[in-house]
């Protein structure tokens, strides 16, 4: 079956969706539990799967369902973060619904390597709210899947002289 162009963007979204694997964790920053008014942890991480594709030009998104419940704080550097896909760096200390997040290097995200990041929240008022995490944009490397060869194919001939 042939691969055709326009059937690249679609499997570059399949394979985010179905083949990263991604988990949250919620604890609290100072207790056993989270009352109102205090900080909270959210520990991502997410997996490019072994034997998948390298991406590059990663951005994940993190939000809470309900800002009345819960708010996410701005973190500072190395890690940034906008309110929109490609909108301007927020302030460190920031209090909103919802982050943009770049993958924080760039190299490619290969095979069988794990994102690890901590964010943090701020509890307003129970029973509280979800926090959802997508991976909102990311492009295969095309390097990793066409490598440039290091020296270009050469073809030898012997040139025999006569006298």
């Amino acid at each position: 079956m042939p691969i055709e162009l326009q059937d690249i963007p679609k499997a570059v979204r399949d394979y985010v969706m179905t083949k990263i694997t991604e988990s949250v964790t919620i604890s609290s920053a100072v207790g056993p539990q989270i009352n109102p008014g205090e900080e909270f942890n959210i520990r991502i991480s997410a997996t490019n799967p072994s034997g998948g594709v390298a991406l590059k030009n990663v951005i994940m998104q993190v939000q809470v369902a309900d800002e009345h419940y819960a708010i996410l704080i701005v973190p500072p550097p190395p890690i940034v973060s906008t309110v929109t896909l490609f909108g301007p760096l927020l302030p460190t200390g920031t209090l909103v619904k919802g982050l943009y997040l770049p993958r924080f290097t760039t190299t490619p995200w290969q095979p069988g390597q794990t994102e690890n990041f901590v964010l943090k929240g701020r509890a307003l008022k129970t029973p509280g709210t979800q926090v959802k995490f997508s991976i909102d944009h990311a492009e295969i490397d095309l390097d990793s899947l066409f490598p440039k060869p290091s020296q270009g194919y050469v073809i030898t001939q012997d040139v025999t002289v006569v006298s």
